[in-house]
């Protein structure tokens, strides 16, 4: 019985020494193995988000990219289309032999001269046959070279006074100078009264010294604002005329049916 005891202790304290040295290392060693296994799956884990990120992230830059090149793309087709509708649509100016103006046409001069202006403006009896427009441009031709033609006679003034002064003096010592002796002789012997005075003369004597305050002042060359307002409400009111009547012509009558 005694022998039974002690070779069942013996293999009991094999078992425990078997169980301590030899399956507790080897379950050591598999629980390193484990943990380094677990470090590497959260390791690739990781590594498999960030990749994952950095794919995100490089699709929206090239759909960033590729949606600016389609916008810039867009918008030079839709500038193309513009440009092509203008081009279409743009009204070249001919001349009257049908071939195409090369130089613009110039502008309409705000110039008047009394020359081209139109003296009988403010007459009602010769403007009657004339549309509102017309009329209201030639009133404001005359009445702006009229101011010019004053305001350059103003200017004009002290060399005409200068001129006429020396003219007069001239004159006056023509007069003056005494005749040569056959002409006193003759005019002895013949009696004949003394020319009279020319008007110059008579002028010459009657100076009129003028004052400062009695010179005429220079006159601006301008055109009353009633008339230019006047004149740009009837030409809007004939473009309205105009586009009215275009727009009716256009639509068709309701019986034509």
């Amino acid at each position: 019985m005694e022998a039974k005891i002690k070779a069942q202790r013996a293999k009991i304290t094999a078992a425990k020494l078997d169980a301590v040295f030899g399956h507790g290392l080897q379950f050591r060693a598999n629980v390193a193995k484990l943990q380094t296994l677990r470090r590497q799956r959260d390791d690739a884990i990781a590594r498999r988000d960030e990749i994952e990120r950095w794919r995100v992230e490089e699709f929206l830059d090239y759909w960033e990219r590729d949606m600016h090149h389609m916008a810039i793309l867009r918008a030079r087709q839709r500038q193309q289309k513009i440009a092509d509708e203008r081009r279409k649509w743009h009204v070249k100016p001919c001349t009257k032999e049908g071939k195409v103006r090369l130089h613009a046409t110039a502008r309409e001069s705000t110039v008047f001269c009394i020359g081209s202006s139109n003296l009988l403006a403010f007459s009602k009896e010769f403007q009657a046959n004339k549309n509102a427009v017309t009329a209201l441009t030639e009133q404001v031709a005359l009445v702006s070279s009229t101011a010019q033609l004053e305001q350059a006679q103003t200017m004009l003034m002290p060399l005409l006074d200068t001129f006429t002064k020396t003219y007069n003096g001239v004159h006056q010592a023509l007069h003056q100078v005494p005749p040569p002796p056959h002409a006193m002789a003759s005019e002895r012997s013949t009696s004949v009264d003394p020319p009279p005075a020319t008007d110059i003369v008579l002028k010459t004597k009657k100076k009129k010294v003028k004052t400062l305050g009695q010179q005429r002042r220079t006159r601006d060359a301008h055109v009353p604002w009633s008339l230019l307002d006047q004149l740009a409400a009837e030409k809007t009111k004939l473009q309205t005329e105009k586009a009215l009547g275009a727009v009716f012509k256009r639509r068709k009558p309701i019986g034509d049916d």
